[in-house]
């Protein structure tokens, strides 16, 4: 019978401490990856330009990561951000779209020519980057595409 109720003890023990020990985290938050990419058109992508940035991002963290401009087929383009911000040990991904708009070719075509695109959205991601606030926008610029090249707002871009 003491065996019996040993048996039982050391059986109990196991178990606590089996869910005690399956309780405990380690406190680590995971790296987060928010992706808030707005699609603008079904239509056929005819070019694709990267462009790398590093730096500070909106919110004060270091920063790096990827711009992409899409030209599609029927003269609306859209520019997409991967950017990756760090925060001590913490890392979040963040990808979502910045501008959209539509584009004219004065001379070329969008692979080598001169370029005017017109800016009529800009999407901004909240704080925690959990949606993204579509606002109306205005603005044009005139870009020269060379060698699948250009530059745009500061940043060079380059044809994929």
């Amino acid at each position: 019978m003491k065996k019996i109720f040993k048996l039982v003890a050391v059986l109990t023990a196991f178990a606590v401490a089996g869910f005690g020990l399956a309780a405990c985290s380690d406190d680590d938050d995971d790296d987060v990856t928010y992706n808030l990419i707005k699609s603008t058109t079904d239509t056929a992508v005819v070019a694709t330009y990267e462009a790398t940035v590093t730096g500070v991002s909106d919110y004060g963290y270091p920063a790096s990561g990827k711009d992409i401009l899409y030209c599609y087929a029927d003269n609306t383009w859209k520019e997409d951000v991967i950017i990756t911000m760090t925060d001590g040990s913490k890392t979040a991904t963040a990808m979502y779209t910045a501008y959209s708009g539509t584009y004219t070719i004065s001379s070329g075509d969008v692979t080598n020519g001169t370029v005017s695109i017109v800016i009529t959205k800009k999407y901004e991601p909240n704080d925690d980057f959990t949606e993204l606030t579509e606002k109306a926008s205005s603005g044009s610029q005139s870009i020269t595409i060379s060698n699948g090249k250009f530059t745009l707002f500061g940043t060079e871009f380059t044809k994929q």
